[in-house]
């Protein structure tokens, strides 16, 4: 539940102190994108885009901390931060994921119905799809029919989550919903963890087996909605510029360093994005940089005297 609402856990938390006119937006990168393939380094996105890229799911694995030799994966959902208009520059080299619409949760056994019942806890809006009757349905039929899927809202929605109980139900869904809907995030519960990377391979961007689903759900049961997900979160936080008085972006080489990605910069009162390799610091800015736990820590260790008074 927590891969398809951000209202469970955030993908990354403390965007808020960039201003109300920075967004997160998630990208799915096509095999024909001219983002696939390609490392950082040799894209020069942030400099032609004005968006920054903090990470990218790849095979249901969140993979943060990018540097310039990170490769931007076919068939990835990438993370970015940057303004809008930043946001939909890089939207035009890869394909922009609708976050609006509802979730649709197809399949209503005893880890469906939880799901359900979590998601709705949080307010998020849900579909539910099931082969045998219930109350709570919305659309009640084979979820390996297009027309039922049809409709039932899938192209929609904003993500699926896949909850049945028979592995072998999964993989067919999988398969007909990645070729009905391209770039619709799928998620799917497996009950066999063996059949992870199958599951992957039919078509879900994250797989969890039922074990990861229910700690997921015992979790989120015992600790509320701060419950920390299975994947390493991505935070926002502020430094000042003091150890790179005089460096220029490039030259401070803080992702390779430390892991932490620079995504704003803050001057004369002002939130810059929009950064560029030679931008050279006064020491005197803000800066705010996007990393995980670990690697907050290690920019910390690295530049003790970047700690806010």
């Amino acid at each position: 539940a927590a891969k398809a609402s951000d209202r469970i856990a955030p993908r990354v938390s403390g965007i808020q102190m960039l201003g109300a006119d920075i967004e997160m937006a998630e990208l799915r990168i096509n095999a024909d994108s001219p983002l696939a393939g390609k490392s950082l380094a040799d894209l020069h996105l942030r400099s032609k885009t004005g968006a920054t890229i903090v990470g990218q799911w790849v095979g249901g694995e969140f993979r943060g901390q990018p540097n310039p030799n990170t490769t931007i994966e076919a068939g990835a959902i990438v993370v970015a931060i940057g303004r809008e208009e930043a946001l939909a520059r890089l939207g035009e080299l890869a394909t922009h994921l609708d976050r609006s619409g509802p979730l649709l949760v197809i399949g209503f056994g005893e880890v469906g119905q939880k799901l359900v019942e979590m998601l709705e806890s949080v307010g998020e809006s849900v579909k539910v799809l099931a082969r045998d009757p219930h109350e709570r349905l919305d659309v009640c039929g084979d979820a390996l029919d297009p027309q039922v899927l049809e409709q039932a809202g899938l192209r929609q929605a904003r993500a699926v989550i896949l909850a049945f109980s028979a592995d072998s139900t999964t993989l067919f869904a999988a398969t007909i919903i990645r070729d009905l809907a391209p770039n619709l995030p799928l998620i799917a519960a497996v009950d066999r963890a063996e059949n992870i990377q199958r599951v992957h391979r039919a078509g879900a961007d994250f797989a969890l087996s039922i074990s990861q689903v229910t700690a997921q759900l015992l979790g989120h049961k015992l600790f509320g909605e701060q419950f920390i997900a299975i994947e390493p979160r991505m935070r926002v936080f502020e430094a000042t510029a003091k150890p790179f008085l005089g460096l220029s972006l490039a030259n401070a080489r803080i992702p390779e360093r430390t892991g932490c990605t620079v995504v704003a910069v803050e001057r004369h009162q002002q939130t810059v994005t929009d950064l560029r390799p030679e931008l050279v610091f006064a020491g005197s800015e803000a800066v705010f940089l996007c990393g995980s736990g670990e690697a907050m820590d290690r920019f910390f260790q690295v530049f003790p005297a970047a700690r806010p008074e």
